[in-house]
Formats: structure tokens, C-alpha cells, sequence
């Protein structure tokens, strides 16, 4: 098997596609990864099948035709690959993607929780973040630890590192053809505020859609508290409601092989992520 870093990377690529065809309210096959994209990642045929047979993963041959306006595929599923092989994730390989369950421990131990602690000039604490292991720190408590990359949170938290933690920072992801920047940073912004380990970090968007604010939350807050304020704006109660209703049938719709997945993780490599 490739290591786990070349699993992250491939898992990575398909979360992309599976985000872009999201924005954009499309087919996900339409932002189905190329099999030579995905042995460009480092994975082998091996690899791939082993992604089918856990079920984190689709395939399906592309059989597009020159002039024409959209991709086309032949039947789906099955673990004969060919060059024309497509991937595209499951609702298992979603969740994976998003959550912070994931197959691939961090490499290395963590370090002391007191060498987390970062004091600003003014008295006041502020998070850690440690690009080398994925993890956000607030106060000795590890807040948040990616297992697969997420690349927009990533960037967000290396720039408030990198600025020493101001209150605010001006939005640094990269435009994209196509991609709505305030709903990016929305929906980013969301990101960072799920699947924390300690409630004790909020961030927020300032009213613009083009910057992004942090606080902490008492220890004492609750976690419905938090999610109140999980986005740039409140979504109305019943899109909450909606939202929440959809990641339960995906979580739902998951589990069977997420549960498969837990019995065979000692097996995995060691990330380098």
C-alpha cells in the first residue's frame, strides 16, 4: 500500500472535485478525478481497489466523446480499472474528507500541552496552530486536529499564525474561476467550527464575506451556543433544521462503512501529514 500521505492526497483531490461540483450544483461525475490524476498522487492500482472495496470511493469509465458538452460514463462500480477509470468519493468517503474520524494518525507525538500556551503582549490568550502536525491548540487543549487536508482552513489558520493571532485577517484564499468567494469563506468558516474536540474557539466573518474574526469561548459555554454562530451569518432556524436533517441521512448513510473502516485502521501506515 502507499503510504498514508499519498492516501491523504488522492482522498484530498476527490474532496476538491466533490466541493466544486457542490458550489456549483452540478453531477458530482462531472468533477470525477482522473485515474492518472490519482497515480500522480502516488497511488497504485492496488491502492485503488483497496479505496473500492472500503467503499470510500466510485469508479466508473469516462467515455466522453470529442465535441461533445458533457462527460459521459459507462456503468459504475466494480473494481476493473482501465486508463478511461474515473473516481468520485462516496458518503463515506465525504465524511471521512470532512470530519476529523479519520484512518491516518497524526505522525509523531504531540507535544506538552503547556508548550501550546501562547500569552500576547496585552495578557491575553491565543490559539497555536501547528501546521507540521494539523492541529489547533487553544490554552493547552487541543481544539482541532486534521487527519485529511483541508486545504482552505489550513491557509486561514496559517495566516492568523503567521500574524501572531490578530482579532481579524483579510480572507488569503486564492481566487477560482467559478467560485463564489464569499460563500467559500462562508462555508469555510463553518468548517473551522465543526468537529472541534473542545468547544473553546470561534471564528466568524465580520459582515463583509472578505474577512474572517476569532474568539475564544469560556470553558463553560455549551456547544449549542456554538454552533449559533457557526457561520459569517445565522441561518434562519429552519435551514438549520434542513441542514441538519441532510447530514444525518449522510452520516447515516456512511456509518456501515465508516464501522468496517475502524476495524482494519492498526493496519494503516503512519501519516506524514
Amino acid at each position: 500500500m502507499a503510504d498514508a500521505s499519498h492516501i491523504e492526497a488522492a482522498l484530498a483531490l476527490m474532496l476538491q472535485a466533490h466541493s466544486y461540483s457542490t458550489e456549483l450544483a452540478c453531477e458530482a461525475w462531472e468533477f470525477a478525478v482522473e485515474i492518472v490524476a490519482l497515480r500522480q498522487a502516488g497511488l497504485t492500482n492496488s491502492d485503488l481497489r483497496w479505496l473500492l472495496h472500503r467503499s470510500l470511493v466510485e469508479q466508473a469509465q469516462e467515455v466522453t466523446m470529442p465535441g461533445e458538452s458533457r462527460r459521459r460514463f459507462g456503468p459504475r462500480g466494480g473494481s476493473l480499472l482501465c486508463d478511461q477509470s474515473c473516481f468520485i468519493l462516496t458518503a463515506a468517503g465525504v465524511l471521512l474528507g470532512q470530519s476529523g474520524d479519520s484512518l491516518f494518525p497524526c505522525v509523531g507525538p504531540l507535544p506538552p500541552a503547556e508548550l501550546t500556551i501562547r500569552i500576547q503582549t496585552n495578557g491575553d490568550k491565543c490559539p497555536c496552530w501547528d501546521k507540521d502536525r494539523r492541529a489547533l491548540w487553544f490554552d493547552g487543549e487541543l481544539v482541532k486536529q486534521f487527519k485529511v487536508p483541508a486545504q482552505n482552513q489550513e491557509t486561514i489558520l496559517a495566516t492568523f499564525e503567521e500574524e501572531k493571532w490578530p482579532p481579524r485577517v483579510d480572507d488569503p484564499l486564492s481566487m477560482h474561476f467559478n467560485i463564489d468567494p464569499k460563500r467559500r469563506l462562508h462555508d469555510t468558516i463553518n468548517s473551522l467550527n465543526r468537529n472541534q474536540r473542545v468547544n473553546r474557539l470561534r471564528f466568524l466573518g465580520d459582515g463583509s464575506g472578505q474577512a474572517i474574526l476569532w474568539e475564544p469561548i469560556a470553558a463553560a459555554d455549551n456547544l449549542e451556543t456554538h454552533h449559533q454562530y457557526a457561520g459569517s451569518d445565522a441561518a434562519p432556524r429552519g435551514a438549520a433544521q434542513n441542514g441538519a436533517s441532510h447530514r444525518g441521512r449522510e452520516r447515516a448513510a456512511a456509518e456501515p462503512s465508516l464501522r468496517k473502516l475502524h476495524h482494519i485502521a492498526p493496519s494503516l501506515p503512519a501519516s506524514e501529514g
